[in-house]
């Protein structure tokens, strides 16, 4: 009985090393390898067009905030600002693995924050936007009915409004 089971089990095992040895094996392990080399390029080309993306947006929002930050200087007025420090930011080159941390920037308490620069939740930013409002400073010298009367804004949403602070 042993020697049939173990009979059948060598039968097996010389066709599958004949198998492995024969050219339709060979063929496709190639067709798999060159279609591995060929996804890993493909991955590896994305990841350098992500990147790229990443550093052309981060010039671009860097460009823009340069700029906003030249037009504030321009209007600048008599009134003496109290200043706020921010936090500062961490972020990580993905082309050499680095962290960076950004110095802490200085800005004044009365500049105006808007709603796209905050940190509310995405669904509450959806909903200022839609009703046609872009600053948080101006929302918060509305009173509680009128926010509430905001579509979309509930009173979680009134208290994180009231607490909105700049995002990261």
């Amino acid at each position: 009985m042993f020697d049939k089971f173990f009979n059948k089990v060598d039968e097996k095992l010389k066709k599958t090393k004949e198998y492995l040895k024969s050219e339709e094996f060979q063929d496709k392990v190639n067709t798999f390898k060159d279609d591995a080399k060929k996804f890993a390029g493909e991955v590896e080309t994305m990841g350098k067009n992500i990147v790229n993306d990443f550093s052309k947006n981060k010039n671009s929002s860097e460009d823009t905030k340069s700029d906003k930050e030249e037009a504030t200087a321009n209007e600048t007025t008599q009134e003496t600002n109290t200043v706020q420090k921010e936090e500062p930011k961490t972020t990580v080159d993905l082309e050499s693995k680095e962290t960076i941390v950004e110095e802490s920037i200085e800005k004044p308490e009365n500049e105006e924050l808007l709603v796209a620069d905050s940190d509310l939740p995405l669904p509450v930013k959806k909903s200022l936007i839609s009703a046609g409002y872009s600053s948080i400073t101006n929302i918060k010298k509305m009173t509680d009915e009128e926010i509430l009367a905001i579509k979309g804004v509930g009173k979680a949403s009134l208290d994180k409004i009231k607490n909105a602070k700049r995002g990261s």
